[in-house]
């Protein structure tokens, strides 16, 4: 970009403080881009976007407070400019499209080189979507079937799978994290994930619908 370019207004969201000096590091060494707020929870950067105003928001999807997704979807509803670029570890396919339905501009592995993180930022600036070559693929993938697939299936990954079944033995999420060795923010956010998918409100709901439609 040169020097006469707009100003690229950048906030940073995620709960890892390390995760965040490392994307600003490489964020503030390109020429007119700007980090003018951080977040580490949903809900707080809620506020912080209003007060803000960001051109671009670099957000991780699981996050205290609300998710990513469901901060995305918010801003969306409210028409609020800010453009949400996600950059996580999720790279399943729930995860990805439902980014895309709620209006992501791009969604990047937190594995991809700085360079692409660099590039997706200068094409958000710009109105343009950017994700990484297996995120696409991914998300390719999944529209492509979709037309094919009926309102009424419903699809679980191998690992909602897994959380269901330690969910119906009555495991706790901080058990189910000790035992599947992944932290109880990702258990919880896949728990969510589940309860959204089968529609039910409650862990009794969620006992009952699994056993009545021998999903286990």
């Amino acid at each position: 970009m040169t020097s006469s370019s707009k100003e690229i207004r950048i906030m940073l969201l995620d709960d890892h403080s390390v995760v965040r000096k490392g994307i600003r590091i490489l964020i503030e060494n390109v020429e007119n881009v700007k980090i003018v707020c951080e977040a580490s929870d949903g809900l707080e950067a809620l506020k912080m976007i209003e007060q803000y105003a960001p051109d671009i928001l670099i957000s991780d999807i699981s996050i205290p407070g609300i998710s990513g997704l469901d901060l995305a979807a918010k801003l969306r509803d409210a028409k609020i400019k800010t453009k949400v670029l996600f950059l996580t570890m999720h790279q399943e396919e729930e995860y990805v499209i439902k980014a895309f339905e709620n209006g992501a501009t791009g969604y990047l592995h937190k594995g991809v080189e700085e360079d692409e993180i660099i590039e997706a930022v200068i094409k958000a600036s710009k109105g343009e979507k950017h994700f990484n070559k297996n995120i696409s693929e991914i998300l390719t993938k999944a529209l492509l079937n979709k037309g094919g697939k009926k309102e009424k299936d419903i699809h679980l990954t191998e690992r909602e799978t897994e959380i269901l079944k330690h969910i119906v033995d009555g495991k706790s999420n901080k058990i189910i994290s000790e035992q599947l060795f992944i932290s109880i923010r990702t258990v919880d956010t896949h728990r969510t994930n589940i309860m959204r998918k089968l529609k039910v409100n409650n862990i009794a709901e969620l006992v009952k619908y699994t056993y009545e439609n021998k999903m286990l």
